[in-house]
């Protein structure tokens, strides 16, 4: 059931990011521990600590801080676009920072949960999640990639035109695939993280 809803909340995630900036939707996204705050509480009868209440107040101030100054144009991607942001020298650079960094760090935390047989303590716990994280960020930009093509070339195409050519359905293919990818990473490591860190 909590797959579900998760998935449903993802695909409405994903619509969103047409009509908003994805700074600002990301960001917003935080919310989440809000609520889960929130739940933890009502459902879990949980004990509420001073850092729990110190977290939820800079998540919403950063949300406001946010909202009132973030960035919030959103542009139009179209398969050009998309193809000379991703063949620029800076993003080749960054995403092989960041999927080398993920497999680093990944292994850095294996290494210390065998060391010291078991969970392998806090830095095991900061491995894990910056390993998640920054695969779990790139999530985002693939799936505002995915969303930004699909709005342009199947909603904004005008009224009998012709469909999209084999090269636009191609990439638009590519992207949907490594969205799926990258969604089906991120559930994984979710749930690792569910099971080994209380």
């Amino acid at each position: 059931l909590g797959t579900v809803f998760f998935a449903g909340g993802a695909t409405f995630n994903v619509v969103g990011l047409n009509f908003a900036a994805q700074s600002l939707l990301e960001a917003l996204g935080s919310v989440q521990f809000v609520s889960n705050l929130f739940f933890s509480v009502v459902v879990l009868k949980e004990q509420v600590q001073r850092r729990h209440v110190l977290s939820t107040m800079l998540i919403v101030l950063g949300n406001v801080l946010i909202v009132a100054w973030g960035d919030h144009k959103n542009q139009k991607i179209t398969r050009s676009h998309l193809l000379e942001l991703v063949g620029r020298t800076p993003f080749i650079v960054y995403m092989i920072c960041v999927y080398s960094g993920s497999v680093v760090l990944g292994g850095l935390e294996c290494f210390v949960r065998r060391r010291h047989s078991g969970d392998g303590g806090r830095l095991a716990v900061v491995l894990f999640a910056l390993s998640s994280a920054s695969v779990g960020a790139n999530a985002a930009m693939v799936l505002k990639a995915l969303s930004g093509l699909l709005h342009t070339y199947l909603v904004d195409s005008p009224k009998g035109a012709d469909p999209p050519k084999p090269k636009v359905v191609a990439c638009i293919t590519v992207v949907a695939l490594l969205g799926a990818a990258h969604v089906a990473f991120w559930l994984a490591r979710l749930n690792a993280a569910l099971k080994r860190y209380p």
